[in-house]
Parts: structure tokens; C-alpha cells; sequence
């Protein structure tokens, strides 16, 4: 469990919003990868320090903008904090109006960001075409 950087309110069933607990992510670990859930967190610095310690090998990012990062700020995360990553899933965009992020956003981002940072390549793989090929989403 790691840190997150995001509001965590919760609907009752009387309509009032009550305090969630912390926001956090999740660094899930094996032998030779370890895939890193953000969960609606935004981008911060201490992506570093998850990056250090924990070598994300595949990231679980959110893209939608609005409640979470948008496609900019997470490729400035992939690109400047989360270099270790070769895999990049693009989640929580477009399941209702406010939540415009597209992978072809976050994509045009990133390129703007790996050459500033000189980022080494990675792979973007959009749940959404898994999802129309008939596949299980990761």
C-alpha cells in the first residue's frame, strides 16, 4: 500500500458525503515484475519514491481527468517519476461525461515528455480494445 494524492469522500445513503479514509494505491510484487495501481490519484513527486523502491514494471494509471490525473499530468508521471515501467494501462476515462481522457491523448503526452526526459520507450495498451477483441481486461 502506498501513498495516493486525491480527495476520498463517500455518498451515505442519506446523501451526505462522509470522509472516505486515506487515498492510496497498491504495488503488487513478483520475482521479475511488480504492477503499480494509482488508483484516482493525481501526479506527485513521491511517484519517485514508488518508482525507487518498488520498480513498477507494468502501471495501472488513471487518464480521465477531472476527479483523477488527465492525460497530461500522467505522462509527465510515466515519463519523469515512473521510468521504470514498460507497460502502461490507461484506466478510470471516459465511463461518464466528465471523465474525458483518451489513450490517444495520453499517448500524444507522453511523446512530449519522453524527449524532454529522455524517457526510454514503453508500451500503452487500452483497455478498451482488449475489451473488443473479446479479451479479459487485465
Amino acid at each position: 500500500m502506498v501513498s495516493a494524492d486525491h480527495s476520498s469522500g463517500c455518498m451515505a445513503p442519506d446523501s451526505n458525503m462522509h470522509v472516505g479514509g486515506e487515498p492510496a494505491g497498491f504495488v503488487l510484487a513478483s520475482h521479475d515484475f511488480a504492477v503499480y495501481h494509482a488508483g484516482d490519484t493525481n501526479v506527485f513527486t513521491d511517484m519517485d519514491i514508488i518508482n525507487y523502491l518498488y520498480r513498477p514494471t507494468h502501471l495501472l494509471l488513471p487518464i480521465g481527468g477531472h476527479f483523477t490525473m488527465g492525460p497530461r499530468e500522467a505522462a509527465f508521471a510515466v515519463c519523469k517519476f515512473l521510468t521504470h515501467a514498460r507497460v502502461v494501462i490507461p484506466m478510470h476515462f471516459q465511463t461518464f461525461p466528465l471523465l474525458k481522457g483518451t489513450v490517444e491523448d495520453f499517448e500524444k503526452e507522453c511523446e512530449k515528455f519522453a524527449a524532454e526526459f529522455k524517457r526510454e520507450a514503453f508500451k500503452t495498451i487500452d483497455p478498451h480494445t482488449l475489451q473488443a477483441a473479446g479479451l479479459p481486461l487485465p
